[in-house]
């Protein structure tokens, strides 16, 4: 009843078959006391209205109920100090709070933010760019790189005088859309007017009352930036007030997406936030601390933002596509971090606007691997003059080997019904081993005797919490912080699955074409959203993705290639350019004979493909098919590490090389992993021989 992990499957079905039963309702109230835990958690937001804060709570809630929490919302209010003084109290009667102002967290730990927090429950900030310096805990979306871009698009379709509406100048994200505007403009060699910049609130009648001033003081201004959607509504009301039109007259973008069902909706140009991520984030940030005993650092999640292009400012619609989805995906034209050098190179000019614009940077950015980025120009076919071959493993896990090399046993740690190597021991081993980066994997199966016992429209597919792919990514990024290790994402592909539903839904359901089609697009939903939330996070920190997927056997594809193309294309297609999105290049794992499915690869996109059983596949073919378009990672036969011969490896080694790397777009690596014993001199044999092959360091 309280999730433990260590029952017996038909214990904790007897127990669960007598709850349902007997009708038991366990009483929190006397749980919490004896737990002195309440599994509740608070979330004030200063406006419960506001699109963006109400899709925040569902982020928040759906993170926090999947995991047994129960939310309590605290609408705070812009400017009501009784509400802020409440959350004093509330801090008892809940494990941990997420807050969305600096009032808020002054409220709990007094005037000055800046000393040693003395709130015994934890706390995430949400919105606030700032808060690392109040060693607290925060996610927030770059708002410097959105407002660039707003502006930036704005200054494309010619406008000159352009002006921003924007919160309080002691509001985080009020001076870092201005930065972010400013930037712009000195990248444009326009100048920065001070008249042009109105502080004032996040409401319409604030920013009502700000344009009217603007338009009196500056006539000729022609394009007006809008810092979020309740300042674009109070911007529009002005402007239909004098009667000037929109974009005719005055061109508005604004950060923040609208109601569906607003009228502005489909016509404002938009720096679109992604708050359900937010809300998931903050969560998962809040409930890791909540079940962890050991010290965590505090953490900055920023999430990048999307340009979404409407009729407000004339410029041309982006292409929206329409689909039902189970889940909050942000759609537009993703908005790439600034550079470091750009907001130097700006920070003398900004900072009379927006004094504290030189600390901005440290938040925002983090260092690059000389490893990752060779990893990234091999497979997108930047590295030529590279002289270097990088090595990348993808299944090797052998606990021998692990012995061997760590001089002790590997670590492990649980992850459903699956034990893994923990992330430290498998970044310590690449290190030893000279490998280039580790993929990052999360094990999961599809529980498919739920899925013949309870009906489709229930959701029976057990898959990952999105809280619990966080986590388990986040392990790895930590443990490669610091050293020159990369991280590849290893995001779990549908067409198996999909095959595999088929055959058993198939032979059990009379209607399995209908039920297919529903679980194929709720595994499709979830797949699009795990790469949306995985890379929003973390795109920073991989080296490239792989998508691992069982397209072929040794007889070749699974599918008639029709066939593949008619039921997988379009959602391939649209993970495989949404990963690349981030500037990422995408790779297929799939074992089988996969001659001649490098053009069906090509079509979808994908930059590469890991060979996992070269003894079955014609390397020499696969090469030509790939030329210097396609890059091609592994190739190397496992059965080298079997009581073969320094010679015979070295010959192999160079075999493969010849053959796969003729195009300068090779990654190293061995097929199918062995799990089995392994001669260890054959091993370090292999590891000299992949040295030779990578050239010096």
């Amino acid at each position: 009843m309280n999730g433990a992990t260590n029952v017996l499957p038909e214990t904790r079905f007897k127990v669960q078959a007598a709850i349902a039963e007997l009708g038991y309702q366990p009483n929190l109230q006397a749980r919490s006391l004896r737990s002195r835990r309440t599994d509740t958690i608070a979330l004030a937001i200063p406006e419960l209205t506001n699109y963006f804060w109400t899709t925040v709570v569902r982020g928040v809630q759906d993170a926090a109920q999947a995991s047994g929490y129960h939310v309590l919302i605290c609408n705070t209010l812009t400017k009501s100090r009784q509400n802020l003084r409440y959350l004093t109290s509330i801090i008892n009667r809940v494990d941990g709070m997420i807050l969305s102002r600096k009032s808020e967290w002054e409220a709990l730990v007094g005037a000055e933010v800046n000393s040693a927090s003395p709130v015994s429950k934890p706390i995430v900030m949400v919105g606030q760019s700032h808060a690392a310096r109040w060693n607290v805990s925060n996610v927030y979306s770059d708002s410097v790189s959105g407002a660039f871009r707003l502006t930036e698009h704005l200054i494309s379709l010619g406008h000159r005088q352009i002006a921003i509406v924007t919160g309080r100048q002691s509001s985080a994200s009020a001076s870092d859309r201005v930065a972010g505007y400013g930037l712009a403009l000195y990248k444009a060699q326009l100048p920065l007017n001070n008249n042009l910049i109105r502080w004032g609130e996040y409401d319409r009648h604030s920013a009502e009352r700000l344009t009217a001033e603007l338009l009196e003081a500056q006539p000729d201004t022609t394009a007006i930036v809008a810092a979020n959607n309740e300042i674009a509504i109070g911007v529009a009301q002005a402007l239909e007030k004098r009667r000037k039109r929109i974009p005719q007259d005055m061109a508005l973008v604004c950060f923040d997406d609208f109601y569906p069902d607003s009228r502005f909706a489909s016509f404002m140009t938009v720096a679109s936030q992604s708050p359900y991520d937010i809300g998931i984030n903050a969560a998962d940030l809040l409930l890791k601390r909540l079940h962890s005993d050991d010290y965590i650092p505090t953490q900055s999640v920023v999430l990048p933002t999307r340009l979404i292009v409407r009729q407000s400012c004339g410029g041309t619609p982006t292409p929206i596509v329409e689909m039902d989805t189970a889940y909050e995906v942000v759609q537009g034209e993703l908005i790439l971090p600034l550079t470091p050098e750009a907001l130097r190179e700006a920070s003398p000019s900004l900072s009379l606007y927006v004094p504290n614009v030189a600390d901005i940077q440290d938040d925002l950015f983090r260092t690059d691997k000389v490893n990752v980025t060779l990893l990234k120009k091999v497979l997108l076919g930047q590295a030529e003059g590279q002289h270097r071959t990088p090595h990348f493993e993808y299944e090797l896990a052998n606990p021998q080997l692990y012995r061997t090399l760590l001089e002790r046993e590997p670590r492990y740690e649980e992850l459903g019904h699956t034990q893994v190597i923990t992330a430290e021991d498998q970044i310590e081993f690449a290190l030893r081993c000279g490998f280039d980066a580790v993929p990052c994997r999360l094990p999961y199966q599809i529980d498919r005797e739920q899925l013949l016992s309870v009906d489709v429209q229930d959701w029976p597919l057990v898959l990952p919490r999105f809280t619990e792919l966080l986590d388990w990514f986040d392990s790895y990024v930590r443990a490669a912080k610091r050293a020159k290790v990369g991280i590849v994402a290893d995001f779990r592909c549908m067409v198996a699955d999909i095959l595999s539903l088929w055959d058993t839904l198939k032979s059990s359901n009379s209607q399995p074409e209908v039920n297919l089609r529903q679980l194929a697009q709720s595994l499709f939903d979830y797949h699009r959203k795990t790469v949306q939330l995985l890379c929003d996070r973390f795109s920073h920190d991989f080296a490239f993705v792989i998508l691992s997927d069982r397209w072929a056997d040794e007889r070749g594809m699974l599918i008639p290639t029709d066939s593949f193309e008619k039921i997988f294309y379009p959602q391939l297609q649209f993970i495989v350019q949404s990963i690349q999105g981030y500037g990422l290049p995408v790779v297929l794992h799939t074992p089988g004979k996969v001659d001649g499915l490098i053009g069906l690869l090509r079509q979808l996109g994908f930059d590469g493909l890991y060979i996992a059983q070269p003894e079955i596949n014609d390397l020499a073919a696969i090469q030509r098919d790939a030329g210097r378009a396609f890059s091609l990672l592994g190739g190397v036969s496992t059965a080298l590490l079997n009581h073969q011969s320094e010679v015979l490896i070295e010959a192999e080694f160079q075999r493969v090389a010849a053959t796969l790397g003729g195009g300068q777009r090779y990654v190293l690596g061995l097929g199918e992993g062995n799990h089995g014993e392994i001669d260890r001199q054959s091993f370090f044999a292999y590891l000299r021989s992949a040295t030779g092959l990578k050239g010096s360091e």
